[in-house]
């Protein structure tokens, strides 16, 4: 995804979690939208900003691939926005 976005020109930022989510419609007939809800949404938009052109992803995801995916660079631990501690 990342190779399709820079063959256009374009620098992608790009946070990946893994963990629980809830992903559907909420709301009234009246009104209803499709939202994604969840601590690991969040996460993913604060390393989006963090990655700033690149891609970070969390401890878990890290660990669910790990030896699927090379890393590049040593381990982070971030400061991020609205979370106490820091985010490895």
């Amino acid at each position: 995804m990342r190779a399709l976005f820079e063959a256009e020109g374009l620098l992608p930022s790009i946070g990946v979690t893994t963990g629980p989510a809830f992903c559907g419609v909420i709301g009234s007939r009246r009104r209803r939208e499709y939202s994604m809800i969840g601590d690991v949404v969040n996460l993913a938009a604060r390393l989006m900003v963090a990655s700033q052109g690149g891609l970070l992803c969390d401890q878990a995801t890290h660990d669910c691939v790990l030896g699927c995916h090379d890393f590049d660079g040593p381990p982070l631990a971030l400061r991020l926005k609205g979370k106490a501690e820091l985010i490895p």
